[in-house]
């Protein structure tokens, strides 16, 4: 699994399928996150940088909440997708096109440094540097939402899209070691949580 990184020119294409309007399944677990979030501490006002931010459909619902979102993207096309949802809801955020395996450091920090649906593209060695970098962009820790690769669901939903050649999400690793690699890499506290909602488990 080493050397696994994700493909700016595969996000590109998955981005060109973004809508701006954000769907109902998005605001539920929008909703997952706020509560993931509050249970850390961090309450509307905080600030937020959604590392891998795609669509922005999640940052933008947590926007509404009246979190301060900075969204952070390797896709140009990602990110101009973001900027107008966020125009679209009359929303304000920061806007940063840049990748977390790149070498930069951040111009400053936020309270948390989230994703979701990201993690699980990168391999073994190069996961511990994205882990690494993601805390450069933090004040108070990191909070990353994966597919449980014990999902009947959603194993059953990935495999009938792969079988359909439907998927255009790159090379995924489903795995299992999230608190082991994060706990080498440095992390004194590691919590593990599980979503459940219609629309994702």
């Amino acid at each position: 699994m080493d050397k696994l990184v994700p493909s700016v020119e595969v996000w590109d294409k998955v981005a060109d399928t973004y809508t701006l309007e954000i769907e109902n399944g998005e605001y539920q677990i929008a909703e997952e996150v706020e509560n993931l979030l509050k249970a850390m501490g961090v309450e509307p006002g905080a600030s937020l940088i959604e590392l891998g931010s795609g669509s922005g459909h999640l940052s933008a619902c947590l926007a509404m909440k009246g979190y301060k979102t900075a969204l952070f993207d390797f896709s140009p096309v990602a990110l101009n997708k973001a900027k107008q949802t966020y125009d679209f809801y009359n929303l304000h955020g920061e806007f940063i096109q840049g990748d977390l395996m790149g070498e930069n450091t951040p111009e400053k920090q936020y309270d948390i440094a989230w994703n979701s649906g990201v993690m699980e593209h990168f391999g073994d060695i190069e996961i511990q540097k994205a882990f690494r970098n993601a805390a450069n962009f933090s004040l108070k820790g990191i909070l990353i939402i994966v597919p449980n690769p014990k999902s009947i669901s959603y194993n059953l939903m990935r495999a009938r899209l792969m079988s359909e050649k439907r998927w255009i999400y790159g090379t995924e690793y489903l795995r299992d070691d999230y608190e082991k690699i994060l706990q080498e890499v440095g992390f004194a506290s590691v919590q593990t949580r599980y979503l459940l909602t219609s629309e994702i488990s």
